[in-house]
């Protein structure tokens, strides 16, 4: 059929690309430098978040609460910790 596409192979395509370079980072950062070597960088991330956010996409409002639920927790959290802990950094 022309014109149709196929989402799948769309979406596991790029997975595919980003995990080879971030494999490719961590296997030549192992050989450039053994004793501090990237493990977990930012592609890494970037392919850990894709692929937490796939599932989550089809459940937009769980997904929305759950963003501000963190949110205003972190932002309690970050307030009184500059409230009750008394640093030079706050």
């Amino acid at each position: 059929m022309l014109g149709k596409t196929n989402t799948n192979k769309l979406y596991w395509l790029p997975i595919a690309k980003l995990t080879l370079c971030a494999v490719t980072v961590t296997f030549g950062s192992m050989l450039m430098f053994p004793e501090s070597y990237i493990f977990f960088g930012v592609l890494h991330c970037i392919l850990l978040a894709r692929l937490i956010c796939k599932p989550l996409l089809k459940q937009i409002f769980f997904t929305a609460g759950l963003g501000s639920g963190l949110i205003l927790f972190l932002g309690i959290l970050i307030v009184s910790l500059g409230i009750f802990h008394h640093s030079n950094f706050f």
